[in-house]
C-alpha cells in the first residue's frame, strides 16, 4: 500500500509539471490595438537592353516573387540622338506589356536601327499586388546602325 501511495504521487507529480501552461487572458484598451499588417510583396525584376540583327532589344525579367502575387509590368524603349540618361528627353520607339509577368518570365520590345547611331534607354514600371506603381530604367547605351554597342563619350 505504500508503495501505491509512493507511486500515485510520483505520478501526480510529473504531471503537474508536464501539464501545459494556459496563457492568462486580458483585454487590451484599445489605444493600444494595432493593426495587423500584411506581409509585404517583393518583387525583383532585371531590366536590360541588347542587340542583334540591327535591331535594340529592352527585355524584363522577374527573377523572383515573395509570395504568390499579380506583377502588371509596362515595358518601353526610348532612343535619342543626343546623350541623356532622361526618358523624357527621348523618344517612345517600342512598348510591351503584361498583366501579369510570372516569375521567371520574361517581356521583350524592340526597335530596328534603321541605320541609325542612336543612344537607347528602357524603362519598366511594375505594380506589385495593387500597390503603388514602381519604375527602373537601364543606364543610357549607345549602338551603331548596325547593332553594335559603342562607348559613351
Amino acid at each position: 500500500m505504500n508503495g501505491l501511495v509512493f507511486l500515485l504521487t510520483i505520478c501526480f507529480g510529473i504531471a503537474s509539471v508536464c501539464a501545459p501552461v494556459i496563457p492568462q487572458t486580458h483585454s487590451v484598451p484599445p489605444s493600444e490595438v494595432r493593426e495587423i499588417k500584411q506581409p509585404k510583396l517583393f518583387t525583383m525584376l532585371n531590366l536590360g537592353l541588347r542587340s542583334e540583327s540591327g535591331r535594340v532589344i529592352a527585355f524584363v525579367k522577374n527573377d523572383f516573387t515573395l509570395f504568390p502575387t499579380v506583377v502588371p509590368v509596362s515595358l518601353e524603349l526610348y532612343s535619342s540622338e543626343q546623350y541623356t540618361t532622361s526618358y523624357q528627353a527621348m523618344t517612345l520607339r517600342s512598348h510591351s506589356y503584361s498583366e501579369d509577368l510570372n516569375m521567371g518570365q520574361s517581356l521583350e520590345t524592340s526597335c530596328p536601327t534603321n541605320g541609325e547611331t542612336l543612344y537607347w534607354l528602357a524603362r519598366a514600371y511594375y505594380c506589385e499586388d495593387g500597390g503603388e506603381w514602381k519604375e527602373i530604367f537601364t543606364e543610357t547605351m549607345h549602338y551603331d546602325g548596325d547593332g553594335t554597342p559603342l562607348p559613351i563619350g
